[in-house]
């Protein structure tokens, strides 16, 4: 599975399963260094079953939601 062929798959959340709509190329900083975004491992924007969109950081199938967008 290629970088963008996570796009329209899902994460499971605590609210459930979320769909992946975005990827960020990369991670947020961690002490001061940047870190690119994998297939496994990535900030994106998600959207729940109730259409909200959220950003979340994804780790192997895992969706941590971080704050709502819409």
């Amino acid at each position: 599975m290629t970088l963008f062929e996570v796009l329209g798959t899902e994460a499971e959340s605590d609210c459930g399963p979320v769909r992946i709509d975005a990827m960020f190329a990369a991670l947020p900083p961690k002490r001061g260094e940047s870190r690119a975004s994998t297939r496994d491992n990535f900030q994106g924007e998600v959207t729940d079953r109730h259409g909200r969109r959220w950003q979340a950081i994804v780790v192997n199938d895992e969706a941590r939601l971080l704050r709502r967008i819409s």
